[in-house]
């Protein structure tokens, strides 16, 4: 394994803001803790965040994080938050295919670490023989578990997208009727979602890749793990992204500029990739490291991954973050009746149309 190399005079510390929780953020902490070893860096990680929300505040008082390691439609705030723009040099194992996951009017600001983040049916065995492959077929065994109020949750009834121009009505109005009919709960939050399922509670459950590592370790051989179902003959699209260090602020350039260069090349490190892809099955940015995961993979882990290849990345624009407002709003006035599909797509389009450019 290559060393990071150390700063010639006292490295100054780093504050690394992130998204990962449970299983995945044990992982974070215990590589943090290896390169700050190698690096003498001493990094801060902080979590529990509305991250965009809380990235625009702290742009906006000129406190932001020296660093962020997050999903990469926080691309969509590179002129809010000043991002800084990423050397090629820093991306040189990467495919062009993961650069413009980060990458923003033609302008790289992020150095990918993980892909996926894609949603995937998994099952457990001793519940259900085989996977159900429709949703009507999982009528038969409902509810099913799956963050009713994410989201993210939702896309795939838009087809993968979320420009909203397309099928909208069409799409909530399937999501409302799946819960009127309790193939869906309306009160199953994330705990629901993971938890409750690898109890045993439910059969099946909708959920990301950041839940495999959690859910491999609590069912063992009984995870399965399936495409998601087809909804009314079609097809449902997953959304995946990549997870990439971004740097706010143009930190690059500040007093931390060679700290943060290292901690970005310890991650860009296909050894460093693939012991996360090990732990939590988190499929590797670097071509050579994704190259060897998919050797490596075999049942469940392989089935996760071949789920990816049918996702559909989101792409990038300043309106990105408006639009998981308007996905909300309108999920939530339809769902509790308060709009009728139509009038809720006509709600979530007029929020972007006044949202600015």
């Amino acid at each position: 394994m290559a060393a990071v190399a150390s700063l010639a005079a006292a490295p100054e510390p780093v504050t690394l803001w992130h998204t990962q929780d449970r299983t995945q953020a044990k992982i974070l902490a215990g590589l943090v803790k290896d390169f700050s070893i190698e690096s003498g860096v001493q990094v801060t990680l902080e979590t529990g965040l509305d991250l965009m929300e809380a990235l625009v505040v702290q742009a906006e008082i000129g406190k932001p994080p020296d660093a962020v390691l997050a999903p990469s439609d926080i691309t969509s705030l590179a002129a809010r938050i000043e991002l800084h723009e990423i050397p090629a040099a820093m991306n040189g194992g990467v495919t062009p295919e993961m650069l413009s996951t980060v990458s923003l009017d033609g302008r790289v600001y992020g150095v990918p670490v993980f892909d996926g983040n894609h949603l995937v049916l998994y099952y457990n065995r001793k519940l259900v023989k085989a996977a159900a492959t429709t949703w009507e077929e999982l009528e038969t065994v409902k509810p099913i578990a799956m963050h009713f109020d994410a989201p993210y949750s939702v896309v795939p009834f838009f087809g993968g997208s979320i420009s909203f121009m397309d099928r909208c009505a069409e799409a909530i109005q399937a999501y409302k009727n799946l819960a009127e009919r309790g193939v869906i709960k309306r009160d199953c939050d994330y705990t629901c979602a993971s938890d409750d399922f690898y109890a045993g509670k439910f059969a099946y459950a909708i959920n990301g890749d950041w839940a495999f590592g959690d859910a491999s370790r609590a069912l063992g051989a009984d995870l399965g793990v399936a495409p998601l179902p087809s909804l009314n003959g079609r097809k449902m699209v997953s959304p995946r992204a990549t997870h990439a260090l971004f740097f706010p602020a143009r930190s690059l350039e500040g007093p931390r500029g060679e700290s943060l260069r290292l901690l970005a090349a310890y991650f860009a490190r296909p050894e460093v990739q693939l012991r996360w892809f090990t732990a939590a099955g988190r499929m590797p940015a670097a071509k050579v490291a994704r190259d060897q995961a998919l050797k490596r993979a075999s049942g469940p882990l392989a089935e996760l991954l071949r789920a990816l290849d049918d996702a559909a990345s989101i792409p990038n624009d300043a309106k990105l973050p408006h639009r998981w407002v308007a996905l909300r709003r309108g999920i939530h006035f339809t769902t509790l009746g308060l709009r009728g599909p139509a009038e809720a797509c006509a709600m979530m389009q007029a929020l972007l149309d006044g949202s600015g450019p």
